[in-house]
């Protein structure tokens, strides 16, 4: 019985070693395949100003200290952000509303920007609709899910 049984295995355990195989090869083929973007939307990338004297103010966005302004290039409105300390928060994202928001809550008509993280400056195209108003910057931690602060009008 344990020879029919060595003879058995000998046999199915390279069958089995190459059936997996043809099946690992089988489904990397037949996975679909990833997309690929050209270029990428304004908002992930920090465009190259070239006006260097850009910053307005420093102002107080919560408990954080900012170094904030806005500069326009090409034709275009760019808010830059410029922090002094760190934030402290994970994933802070920047919106620009035209209206005031509420201290506690988040704005319902305010347009995404970009993400802010660690002590770089940063540049972000301002939205078409902002273009000569002034209007309210808003930080908003993803991670905690809070407002952390409100740039006065901007």
């Amino acid at each position: 019985m344990i020879r029919s049984l060595r003879s058995l295995h000998r046999i199915a355990l390279p069958v089995l070693g190459l059936a997996s195989a043809g099946v690992f090869v089988g489904a990397v083929m037949a996975r679909r395949p990833q997309p690929v973007v050209s270029t990428l939307p304004e908002t992930f990338y920090k465009p190259n100003l070239k006006t260097r004297e850009v910053f307005g103010s420093v102002v107080v966005v919560g408990t954080i200290k900012i170094m904030l302004g806005r500069v326009k290039e090409d034709g275009k409105d760019f808010l830059v952000i410029g922090p002094h300390q760190d934030f402290g928060r994970a994933d802070v994202l920047v919106y620009w509303s035209a209206t005031e928001p509420d201290k506690q809550t988040f704005p319902a008509n305010a347009t995404l920007l970009g993400s802010l993280a660690g002590m770089t400056t940063r540049s972000f195209p301002l939205p078409p609709s902002a273009s000569g108003k002034s209007g309210f910057v808003t930080l908003y931690s993803l991670a905690t899910r809070e407002v952390i602060g409100t740039a006065q009008r901007y």
